[in-house]
Formats: structure tokens, sequence, C-alpha cells
């Protein structure tokens, strides 16, 4: 009675603590010999696709799409499969439906993701902007944590804080940002609007980098090199426009 009490309760146990989901995944091939590897990858891509639709629906990622109005589709591609991995992890399989159509493995797969305790923060701030007014953005992290923001954008990357003006990436629970006695303007040099992407990442130990050598490499390089259970990732979107007049 023990035995089976037991494995009625292992069985039983999951139902609570994991989400299911549904990812697709492709992959060609050329000849018979490797197929079985490109069913492996089609595998391993639809997990992928889960995971990112995990991460979309229940964490940091929001407006997904207005990265595809600018010049940084590929790299924000890449943010959002380090939030996936920084969402949660896929526990087994539920289903799995795998064919074979014009040299190409189909798969797609319904399977069980166990969410990753992600530090509690909240990133607040206004979406449209003017030039010339001023840019807060309100940080809730419920504890002291370090705080890293990039600003994302056709040239490349800037790092927005910390700054000259305040040097430690250390915050307390409750921050605004750029910070006491600063101010920052939204600026729009040419043209009559522009889509800015804000990337704030938040960890537990502090990061060492020269942020006058950051590019869009070294910031992938960082966030990567970060344990998934040791950072928190949040992506914001802001428009600059010009008044109608």
């Amino acid at each position: 009675m023990k035995k089976t009490a037991l494995i009625a309760l292992l069985l039983a146990s999951p139902a609570g603590a994991y989400e299911t989901m549904w990812g697709m995944g492709e992959k060609s091939f050329d000849s018979i010999h490797n197929r079985i590897e490109a069913c492996t990858i089609a595998e391993n891509l639809a997990m992928k696709d889960a995971l990112i639709k995990y991460s979309e629906r229940n964490f940091t990622v929001e407006n997904q799409t207005v990265c595809y109005d600018t010049h940084n589709a590929a790299y924000c591609d890449y943010i959002r499969e380090v939030n996936s991995n920084t969402a949660g992890s896929v526990t087994h399989v539920i289903d799995r439906d795998r064919h074979i159509e014009d040299d190409t493995c189909f798969v797609k797969l319904q399977v069980a993701i166990e969410p990753h305790a992600q530090l509690p923060v909240e990133v607040d701030l206004q979406k449209v902007y003017y030039p010339g007014e001023n840019i807060s953005v309100n940080v809730d992290t419920k504890q002291p944590v370090y705080l890293y923001i990039f600003n994302v954008h056709s040239a490349g990357v800037d790092t927005l804080f910390p700054n000259q003006y305040t040097t430690n990436s250390l915050i307390d629970d409750k921050f605004v940002y750029p910070g006491t006695g600063v101010t920052v303007k939204a600026t729009l040099p040419q043209g009559n609007q522009s889509k800015e992407t804000l990337l704030f990442l938040f960890t537990k130990q502090r990061q060492s980098f020269d942020s006058a050598q950051m590019d869009e490499a070294s910031l992938q390089e960082l966030l990567k090199s970060v344990p998934s259970t040791e950072k928190r990732l949040i992506q914001k979107h802001i428009l600059i426009k010009r008044r109608s007049q």
C-alpha cells in the first residue's frame, strides 16, 4: 500500500507544477543518411519554439513585433531565445507528431514546461515620448539587485545605466532611472519618429564590462554567460516622435 501510494503521489504531483505548450520545428535534408539528424534538429527547434511561446505568455517579452519595424530583428530573436531559456525548462514530452515531406522533417511537440523562479522585478515607463521630454523609468525589484540598462538600435548598443553620473549598478528595492539629480531627455535628431528597444538586465552578482566597447556581439555574450537563475531580462519599447504641427 505504501509503495502504491508513493507512486500515485509521484504521478499526481507534477500536474500543478508545470504548464503544457505546443512547439513546431522543421529541418531539410539532402540525403537519406542525414534524415535522422534533420529530425533531431527539428525536434530541438520545436522545443525551443515551445519555450519561446511560454516565455512570451508568462514573462518578460512584450510588443515583440515592434522590433521588426527596426533593423534589430535578428537581435530581438536572440533576446527572445535568452528569455525562453530564463523562463522555464522542458521536463518531458507529452505528445509528438513527426512526418517527412519533400525532403524536410517536420516535428510538432507538446511539452511540459517547469517555470524557473525568476527575480521579482517590475519596470514601468511611458511608451511614447516627444523630443525634449524627460525620460523616467520606475523600477521595483522587491530586493537589492544589480541593474544594467541597454539601448539597442540600428547603430549598435548604448549602455544607459550605470553611467558617468551613477557608476554603482547596485540598486535598492525601488529605483527611478536616471537617478536623483540627473535628467535624460528624449531626442530625435532626424526623421519624424524613432523606435527604441530598451533592455533591462537584473543580476544577483555584479557584472564588469567596458561600456564604451559594448556592441551586439559583446552584449549577447554577456547575457548568455549569466546563469538563468541569476538574472532577469525585461525588454521594453518606446516611441519618440515629433508633435503634429
